[in-house]
């Protein structure tokens, strides 16, 4: 499964091409989305040859029948892991107290 990091909230697309490079968990190169006013390219990870063209309305078509919709439905709140107890260390012997020694000091 790929990681996407998008950090933009809107983009105004005109004749330049603006491009997203996908990666996976693994930190390995997926491929990049190139895309302009135009069209979207998909271009995969080592082909510099040969890139996927779209128009943005087969593009749109494309994503719709790629595979079957899920219903997404938010996650629950997490719930508190039980944690057990902590076992309790065995009992050690218990040693008698006795007074630090003392030095006496020569007079």
């Amino acid at each position: 499964m790929a990681v996407v990091k998008l950090g933009v909230a809107e983009i105004d697309i005109g004749k330049v091409d603006h491009s997203l490079t996908v990666w996976s968990t693994k930190n390995t190169k997926i491929g990049q989305l190139v895309f302009s006013k135009g069209s979207v390219e998909w271009w995969p990870k080592g082909n510099k040859v040969n890139a996927h063209t779209y128009t943005w309305a087969q593009f749109a078509k494309a994503l719709e029948t790629a595979s079957d919709a899920k219903r997404v439905v938010a996650p629950a709140e997490p719930r508190a892991k039980k944690t057990p107890a902590p076992k309790s260390a065995p009992a050690a012997k218990k040693k008698a107290n006795k007074p630090a020694p003392t030095r006496k000091r020569a007079a």
